[in-house]
Order: C-alpha cells, then sequence, then structure tokens
C-alpha cells in the first residue's frame, strides 16, 4: 500500500534573517495562543476505516468534513477546502513529506474547529493541495487532523469498536493500569515519541496512527543488525511532493518498551533505508486499546487482539496511482521478482478481476477488499510489459 503523507514542522528551517525570525515569531505566537474548551469531561466519536486508516468528522464553520486522525501529522487544511473558509494568513512554512523533500507551504489560524463537543480555537494550519496523495491512496479527505489539534486533551483508540473517546481528566477514561503505560515526548508537531529497545539499542519511535506498519526504523540508526535472514523488498513511497523508490527490509525482532512493566512485543518490523524518523504504526496499534495522554504524557496500551505479528505474501503489493491499479512492492528473489514483476507496473487482471479502463471506485472498492490478504489460494496476474499470466503462490515468512 501506498504510504499517506508525512508532514512536520520544521520552525528552524526558516531563513534566520530579519523576515524569516518574524515569521518564525508569528508562527509561535498562533501555536502558543491555540486552546481547547471541552463542553463535558468525556465523549465518544465513531470513525471510519478506510484503507486501513481512521477518518474522523469536523466540523469548520458550520460544515462537516472528512478528516484523516494522524498523530505523526499537524493539523492540515486542503487548498481547495481553504476556499471555502475564512482565515488568516500567518506565513509561509517549511514542511517535509514521508520521503523527506521540502517545501514552502502557507500558514494560516482558523478561528475555531469543532469535534463533537470540543471547539478547539485559534489554530494555525498549513495548507497543500491533498487531491494528488489522498487519491493515490483511495482517502477522500479535507484534511488532516493531526497531534497539533490533539495536544491538550486525552484520546482513547478502539479499533475493534471504532470509536474514540476524548476527555481532560484520565480518570473518567476505561484505563487498566495493570496494562502497559509507557511515558513520551514530544516533537515541535507535538506528535509522542516513545523509546524502545531492539536488541540492545534504544530508538526513539513517534507514535504515528498514519502508519500502517508495525514499527519501521531507519536503517542508517541499526546497521549493527544482521539482514542477512530478512526479507528484501523494493516498494514505492508516496509523499506530498514527490514519489520514492526505496529497499525495505523485513524480519523478526523482539521489541521491548521502556515502561513501568517488563512486556515486549515479537513480531515483522520494516528497516528503511530511506527514512529518518522511525514509527510505531497503526499496524501494532490496532491489537490494542490506546489511549494517548497528552496531559500527563503517556502511552497506554491494552491488549485486545493476541495474534502475533507475521508475514504471508504473493511477493507484491499494489496501489492505485491516478486511473490505474499499480505494482506499489516487490520481493527480491522471490516468484514475482524472478518472473520480472517491477515497481510501476500497471495491472491489467488479478483472477477474475479485470482494470482494463476500470473506474478509480472499482479500483479503490478492490484495494478496499485487501485481496492478497485474505485469499490463500494460488492467484494469477498480468502486468502490462508481460504477454502471459504469472501464477504465484503465497508464502509465508517469520509466521
Amino acid at each position: 500500500m501506498l504510504r499517506i503523507i508525512k508532514l512536520i514542522l520544521l520552525p528552524f528551517f526558516l531563513i534566520l534573517n530579519g523576515c524569516g525570525m518574524f515569521q518564525y515569531f508569528k508562527i509561535t505566537k498562533v501555536k502558543d495562543a491555540s486552546y481547547t474548551i471541552v463542553s463535558s469531561s468525556t465523549y465518544e466519536i465513531p470513525f471510519e476505516i478506510v484503507n486501513n486508516r481512521i477518518v474522523i468528522p469536523v466540523v469548520i464553520q458550520g460544515r462537516t468534513y472528512n478528516f484523516l486522525f494522524d498523530t505523526g501529522a499537524s493539523l492540515v487544511i486542503d487548498s481547495e477546502l481553504l476556499n471555502e473558509l475564512e482565515y488568516e494568513n500567518i506565513a509561509k512554512i517549511k514542511v517535509r513529506d514521508a520521503n523527506e523533500r521540502v517545501e514552502s507551504l502557507k500558514y494560516v489560524k482558523l478561528s475555531e474547529i469543532k469535534c463533537f463537543d470540543t471547539s478547539f480555537k485559534d489554530q494555525g494550519a498549513i495548507v497543500m493541495n491533498l487531491s494528488d496523495p489522498v487519491k493515490n491512496s483511495c482517502i477522500n479527505i479535507s484534511g488532516v487532523f493531526g497531534a497539533s489539534v490533539m495536544k491538550d486533551l486525552i484520546w482513547q483508540v478502539n479499533i475493534e469498536s471504532q470509536i474514540i473517546r476524548i476527555s481532560n481528566d484520565i480518570e473518567k477514561l476505561d484505563i487498566d493500569y495493570d496494562n502497559l503505560k509507557i511515558p513520551f515526548d514530544k516533537n515541535p508537531s507535538q506528535s509522542p515519541i516513545i523509546e524502545v529497545n531492539l536488541d540492545g539499542h534504544r530508538e526513539k519511535l513517534i507514535i504515528d496512527t498514519g502508519s500502517e506498519s508495525n514499527f519501521s526504523f531507519p536503517k542508517t540508526n541499526i546497521d549493527f543488525l544482521s539482514l542477512e535472514k530478512s526479507l528484501t523488498a523494493f516498494a514505492r513511497f508516496g509523499g506530498v511532493f514527490g514519489v520514492l523508490i526505496d529497499t525495505v527490509y523485513y524480519l523478526p525482532k523482539e521489541i521491548k518498551f521502556n515502561s513501568f512493566k517488563n512486556e515486549s512485543w515479537q513480531g515483522v518490523i520494516e528497516v528503511r533505508n530511506g527514512l529518518k524518523e522511525g514509527v510505531v504504526g497503526l499496524g501494532f496499534l490496532k491489537d490494542y486499546i490506546f489511549t494517548i495522554d497528552w496531559i500527563n504524557q503517556y502511552v497506554y496500551l491494552k491488549k485486545i487482539n493476541h495474534n502475533k505479528s507475521s508475514l504471508s505474501i504473493y511477493g507484491f503489493d499494489f496501489g492505485k496511482s491516478g486511473q490505474d491499479l499499480i505494482v506499489t512492492e516487490v520481493y527480491k528473489n522471490l516468484q514475482a521478482y524472478e518472473a520480472g514483476i517491477r515497481v510501476g507496473d500497471i495491472i491489467m487482471e488479478i483472477d477474475d478481476f479485470s482494470f482494463k479502463n476500470a473506474t478509480v471506485e472499482s479500483i479503490c472498492n478492490f484495494i478496499e477488499k485487501d485481496y492478497l490478504e485474505v485469499k490463500d489460494s494460488a492467484i494469477r496476474i498480468k502486468v502490462t510489459n508481460m504477454k502471459n499470466y504469472i501464477s504465484l503462490e503465497k508464502k509465508i515468512f517469520f509466521k
């Protein structure tokens, strides 16, 4: 699957001349002036799971929009939505995407954003065109509800019941104190950062509900790991400012938490060449009722799914690009790779599904089926650079 955008505020990247410093202080003033009004101590928000991500309803100036719930990002407003809103121009701000590419974007102030019983006042928002990366992932959203908005409250997420509980009092939430309790720090975007132990090495990872992964690590930080027994893949990562083809290593590892309880997680982690900061993604978090307490800076994890992480694959993965279903990941030295399938190939058919002249809706519906995940028997695939069909068996790794 394609990765959704990742946005991190970079205030110190502003040019440090008079104009740059002036903009920096304007941005800081907006961030410091934002505040939250809660009409009740605890309430619930229903949400949808779209393409393995959390989408919540947000009200701005009397109208309801769908926003991605992303603890690894700042508040983002789509440039088309901004045309419908009243706002205050603040500055230009430098932003980097998931592929570490940086561009200068508009930064504005919205007087109010509402999420059910809570009003978020005087919020600073990054403005960008979300249409291309969002369509690539088949997620129809008008913005990103990021950590810069969540930072004054406690958010408890239950993926099974698709409910988010919000409170300003930890005692009002259903917290089992016998479960995992992990302290966290915050980055400039207010995203939670926890510390984990991997083979004796301590690494700081962002809690990132906008990511599909379990645990992703930057290869440069953990070059001591032996990757000989790993499964290597070439993957297409879609960022806001362009696409990157990167090498990913998948391997089974044990992760120990910097917590008040001696617990660990064992499963498949990702190690990426191009990654600058590691993340804990929704692939891991979905097995827990997880609570992020920004007030006291703790993450609570209550296990609800006892299946351990494994990796079962047909040797490739796919996603949408424009009007096409394309190959987004190929695992090296497996049958699909040896048959000549490569990242970027356009998929014409998979079994009885034809994608020649397919509509965007039908492609997104197929992606939502998670076809490769639920199917166990051999599949038949045809891509544009091949004359014949290829039959692929599912392989189980790291069970």
